[in-house]
């Protein structure tokens, strides 16, 4: 028989959701730092397009 206590508390879930919502943040994280980067690469594009037709 299973006591009420073993069904109220699981000791591997808190761990299990604390590694779910992490996941979830660095999935953001990733998603933003992914968009950051492909900005950074049109401006350097720009500034060696730039660069190129000054003749530099």
């Amino acid at each position: 028989m299973m006591s009420a206590a073993g069904l109220e508390w699981n000791p591997v879930e808190q761990p299990l959701e604390s590694l779910r919502t992490l996941m979830a943040e660095l999935r953001h994280e990733v998603a933003e730092l992914r968009a950051e980067n492909i900005e950074l690469r049109r401006e350097v594009g720009y500034w060696k397009s730039m660069h190129a037709c000054s003749g530099g």
